[in-house]
């Protein structure tokens, strides 16, 4: 599970945990779970969070208990804005009908693997805006399963909705969740952008994916394209 916010889904869980302990006091493993559960907040492996969060969590005897540090991490949690769901934004997929901005603006593409590099969309949108939209010249588009649903921080929501709704964010799905469907829907849109786009708008994929790589990079670069994987250039700004 990956979170597009700064910190991660465990610090997440762990503050949510915390807060509930904070309201409740001391309980029992069962009676938390039904707090997190009448909270919409049901956690699998919930035991197997508080042992591995110890300085936060103490467990006696089938009894949850709040340490000093966790008394710290609930009043964090009392403070700390809620996170929100990426497939909550409802961001837009819709790539032809001039949907998105003229070909002749964009100037590069950045296509992000979700399975592997979902912490990397929501730095590639403020790379993306960078200059403000009405400069915009970088393209991001975000692969994934429907079933994909990391959390990110209400600024970060409000940032991916903007680039979204001025054309340069799509977050691009299968209809249907099969096997590697997610990695053909990124093929066929970069076939189609190929397509599209002038000669010298560039290419990046971010991913670990070494087949992906091989198959959509490797076949650009056989029709003359500019286009690299996990590039230098967008490290300095990531």
């Amino acid at each position: 599970m990956v979170s597009l916010s700064s910190e991660t889904t465990d610090a997440a869980l762990v503050r949510t945990v915390a807060g509930v302990l904070a309201e409740t006091g001391p309980a029992r493993t069962a009676a938390l779970k039904l707090r997190l559960r009448e909270r919409g907040r049901p956690i699998p492996g919930l035991l197997r969070l508080l042992r591995r969060h110890s300085t936060t969590f103490s467990v006696e005897r089938g009894v949850v208990s709040l340490c000093d540090a966790g008394v710290r991490v609930a009043r964090l949690a009392d403070a700390a804005p809620p996170l929100m769901r990426l497939q909550k934004l409802a961001l837009s997929d819709r790539m032809g009908g001039g949907a998105l901005p003229p070909p002749s603006a964009v100037r590069e593409v950045i296509l992000v693997d979700m399975d592997n590099k979902a912490f990397m969309l929501e730095a590639c949108a403020a790379y993306a805006a960078r200059d403000g939209f009405d400069a915009c010249g970088t393209l991001v588009l975000g692969f994934c399963a429907t079933t994909h649903n990391p959390r990110l921080s209400a600024a970060a929501a409000g940032e991916l909705t903007a680039l979204s709704d001025a054309g340069w964010l799509r977050l691009l799905t299968p209809v249907r969740d099969t096997a590697n469907a997610a990695d053909f829907v990124l093929a066929f849109w970069v076939g189609w952008l190929h397509g599209q786009l002038p000669p010298g708008a560039r290419f990046a994929l971010l991913s670990t994916d070494i087949h992906l790589d091989a198959t959509v990079i490797d076949l650009l670069c056989s029709q003359g394209r500019d286009a690299v994987s996990n590039p230098d250039w967008l490290r300095p700004s990531l």
